[in-house]
């Protein structure tokens, strides 16, 4: 719809700094602005727009208003890359106008295109999504941590909220950060105290809100209740009730206070419930589309084309080399080392022996049968695999092109690797990070013919892994709160390179590929833990 400049700037007034009249309304513009996400605010401006010409009542305006700042705050929660929305916003109001103008629902149509985005990374997260990644995440280094608390804090309050803008309440940790220099705290988290603390000390059932912080600082929990000012046993804040009735601080009693702050933050930020018959009539047709490109050796590994643990050795009569094709897709030479491509094998095969220069590996080796690769390479091909190979490339490039977006928004991931925003489509099994380790690298896995996704450190030799290898009650230890299977490559095996690697079986359904994201970035982030601390 058309605006006026006079009209705009009523809106705006409105929906950013608090001149609208109805309590209601206002409240939920308040709300959604402390969220910090001007991007949001033609869309918002549009449903004022729309709202005065009658597209929809007011409680349908406050729905939609709920349901913005639940999206956008659930999505924060979960690390979702907001990149998107420069793009997916307008998009959306172009689509309420067309609804409007043929005089649609433009209520259920707004729910519907949320929710159609299921399986992208523009999704609005499910109850499930949201409440796994609440309940673990470090809730007081997350960037809307005060809003978050605030806005469950007046929850309880909704007829007379509180107001927490003038600065005199701060984020309070009831165990303190500094509780592992008390014996007292020790004792009372019990034998596991540090790898406690580290998980605890920053969950959102150790955070409160108080204006009290100075005094409460670094005390013991027993000090902390009994205060006259600011002290729990007297405190009015309604999120820091359950705190009176405690006798102690552990994991516990933490985790109890985090899993009805997850309930609440569940009927805060609600989803919408459209019927599925609902949203069917508003999904919009994608257009899909991936460069294509010669396909690698490894994909005719994992396709099945080239067994794991064939022997290949030189067809070349200029040189005697031996190789043998990993389970990894990679070639590895009899000195341990390990290649992606067969021309950099048969390269460096050669260079072994004196020779120079680059070289067709394709053509270099045979197997143990007399045939060349070359030959594999092209009954493949003549047999309509390309087809096959065309939808796993697409297969890999969306998956993989998902998880670099979903990652440069999760703030421990770039901190850990850096933002991989700006990487190049990789329509391979696996894509690898480097941690300032010369031999080491972390490595995620994509095995969608073994069904599984994995996260692997990969060292190059025997002596980057012997650290790891020697503390792996340790490193188990830093990862058991992680779901996943462990499997350990012997540090007295047969090779040069070892590799430790989690794996966990999946389905590669599109609905599941966030929870895939969410559990291979958190497992890079812990190997790299491991790797950094433990690798020689």
């Amino acid at each position: 719809m058309f605006m006026m400049a006079t009209q705009v700037a009523h809106y705006y007034a409105c929906v950013t700094e608090g001149a609208e009249k109805d309590p209601d309304l206002k409240r939920a513009f308040d709300a959604i602005a402390r969220l910090d996400t001007s991007t949001l605010n033609p869309l918002l401006l549009s449903f004022y727009d729309d709202y005065e010409s009658g597209a929809f009542s007011r409680d349908d305006f406050l729905s939609m208003l709920g349901t913005t700042e639940s999206y956008v705050f659930r999505r924060a929660v979960c690390d979702c890359a907001s990149n998107s929305f420069n793009k997916f916003l307008p998009s959306i109001i172009a689509r309420l106008n067309k609804v409007q103008a043929e005089e649609g629902n433009y209520r259920e149509a707004f729910e519907s295109y949320l929710l159609n985005e299921e399986g992208t990374n523009r999704r609005f997260p499910t109850d499930a999504e949201f409440s796994r990644d609440l309940l673990v995440r470090d809730s007081y280094h997350f960037k809307k941590s005060f809003y978050m608390l605030a806005r469950l804090e007046n929850s309880f309050h909704t007829k007379d909220p509180r107001d927490f803008s003038a600065g005199a309440y701060t984020i309070e940790h009831i165990m303190p950060q500094n509780a592992l220099a008390h014996a007292e705290w020790r004792d009372m988290l019990g034998t596991e105290c540090e790898e406690d603390f580290e998980t605890l000390v920053n969950n959102i059932g150790n955070l409160t809100l108080t204006a009290y912080n100075s005094e409460l600082s670094d005390g013991l929990f027993e000090e902390k209740k009994a205060r006259a000012a600011g002290g729990y046993d007297n405190e009015y804040i309604s999120i820091s009730s359950t705190l009176r009735d405690a006798d102690s601080w552990d994991r516990a009693h933490i985790e109890a206070r985090a899993e009805d702050l997850c309930d609440r933050a569940l009927k805060v930020w609600r989803i919408p419930d459209a019927k599925e018959e609902v949203r069917r009539k508003y999904v919009v047709e994608k257009k899909a589309g991936v460069p294509r490109r010669s396909k690698k050796f490894a994909e005719y590994v994992f396709e099945g084309l080239i067994a794991p643990g064939t022997r290949l050795a030189s067809a070349s009569p200029s040189y005697e080399a031996e190789a043998t094709v990993t389970e990894r897709g990679t070639i590895r030479l009899v000195n341990g080392e390990e290649f992606n491509s067969p021309s950099l094998a048969s390269a460096r095969a050669a260079a072994l022996q004196g020779g120079s220069g680059a070289r067709n590996g394709w053509y270099f080796w045979k197997t143990a049968e007399g045939k060349v690769l070359d030959e594999i390479r092209k009954e493949s091909c003549a047999n309509g695999s390309a087809s096959v190979v065309s939808d796993l490339r697409r297969f890999r490039n969306t998956f993989w092109d998902g998880f670099y977006d979903f990652c440069s928004a999760d703030p421990d991931f770039v901190g850990a690797f850096g933002d991989p925003s700006g990487r190049m489509q990789n329509d391979d099994a696996w894509t690898s990070f480097g941690i300032g380790l010369g031999r080491c690298h972390i490595g995620a896995l994509l095995l969608s013919r073994d069904g599984f996704v994995g996260v692997e450190i990969y060292c190059s030799d025997k002596d980057a892994y012997q650290g790891i290898w020697n503390n792996r009650d340790s490193a188990e230890k830093m990862v058991s709160d992680l779901d996943g299977e462990i499997v350990w490559d012997d540090i007295d095996m047969d090779k040069k390179s070892r590799t430790v690697t989690a794996k966990k079986a999946a389905n590669f359904d599109a609905d599941d590929w966030d929870a895939m994201y969410s559990w291979i970035a958190q497992w890079m982030c812990r190997m790299k833990a491991i790797a950094m601390r433990f690798a020689g």
